[in-house]
């Protein structure tokens, strides 16, 4: 089933020890036309505020950046948090992207407002903002120019080829909420909460598919997992690697403990507290970490139990060359060239 899957990336545009913002972007396209070179088929760019890790705070202004610089990789955002911005204003955006890029541009729509000094930054002219179901609604009739209840407003430029639409959850409401408006779902291991995440991952895209509505931007159900993956070569230790993947997803102090992503030498004189501790365990069960056997191991059976249309890889990992390492290891496991 794994060589019927299309196989994706979603990248934070890391900035890694002693580097700049620039630096971070230079990076993020090296690893898009990497991921081109080794077969994947989208790229995304995560949506961050405030956060000098991750200098990725407009997805669209870099997607279309990236889109002049490759030939064939479908781009996207993983995702536009919606709670910031006007439906209207987001598929106006996204149609303009499209209609300069015909085929290749995604639109992934997330649901989390960051933290409270971001929300009141971004949302002071939006204090009655719609719910997330809604808010996707409007921008799939936008986008789609089906008819909308403002009268005789239409998005323009039109594009012959719309965004693609997805949304980015863990949830079983986000599930049915997606499946209801007819766009592609996906599923982040990490997002889960409460239980085992693979598990629910099975149970979560039956309720998508069972409910799943066609609509004008979609006429069957998309289903995607995306998951953090860190991997080494066979026989190659994942500990110390490990250890400052886990030291970054514990995200303190709202992600902003560093700077930049952690290294494997600060991971290593790190303190972890008890509590620390707790919280890596419960995480790991959300990650994909290991040799690269054990990944590919650990991602069949996902793609088995979810019978899943597409894998999203996300290499947060320090260091370029182990981010594009990542990648090119799952895309040889896989056969993603061939």
């Amino acid at each position: 089933m794994t060589n019927t899957v299309k196989w994706n990336v979603l990248d934070f545009v890391v900035r890694d020890l002693g580097k700049s913002d620039t630096d971070a972007y230079n990076d993020t396209l090296y690893l898009a036309k990497r991921a081109e070179e080794l077969g994947y088929h989208r790229f995304w760019l995560a949506e961050h505020h405030s956060l000098a890790a991750y200098p990725s705070a407009a997805p669209e202004i870099m997607m279309t950046y990236l889109l002049s610089r490759t030939k064939r990789l479908k781009f996207g955002s993983g995702g536009v948090m919606l709670p910031h911005y006007a439906p209207f204003k987001v598929a106006e955006v996204f149609n303009t992207i499209a209609h300069l890029y015909p085929g290749r541009v995604d639109l992934g729509m997330g649901n989390n407002p960051g933290r409270q000094a971001v929300r009141d930054a971004l949302d002071s002219n939006l204090k009655g903002y719609k719910d997330n179901e809604e808010a996707m609604g409007e921008v799939r009739d936008f986008v789609s120019q089906a008819p909308n209840h403002y009268g005789d407003l239409k998005v323009y430029p039109r594009p012959d080829t719309p965004p693609t639409m997805w949304t980015l959850s863990a949830s079983e409401a986000s599930a049915y909420k997606a499946a209801r408006l007819g766009i592609g779902y996906v599923y982040s291991l990490l997002f889960n909460q409460d239980e085992d995440a693979i598990e629910a991952a099975e149970r979560i895209a039956k309720i998508y598919r069972d409910n799943f509505q066609p609509s004008a931007t979609l006429s069957k159900p998309q289903f995607m997992v995306s998951a953090f993956i860190a991997v080494v070569p066979e026989g190659v230790d994942i500990q110390p690697l490990q250890r400052a993947f886990e030291l970054w997803i514990l995200g303190k102090k709202d992600y902003s403990e560093f700077d930049h992503l952690p290294t494997i030498e600060e991971a290593a004189n790190y303190q972890f507290t008890e509590a620390d501790q707790v919280k890596m365990a419960r995480n790991r069960k959300k990650l994909i970490i290991g040799d690269i056997q054990q990944v590919k191991d650990q991602i069949q059976q996902i793609i088995q139990l979810t019978a899943a249309d597409e894998f999203m890889v996300i290499p947060t990992v320090p260091g370029i060359e182990r981010r594009e390492e990542n990648l090119a290891l799952i895309a040889k496991a896989f056969n993603l060239s061939s």
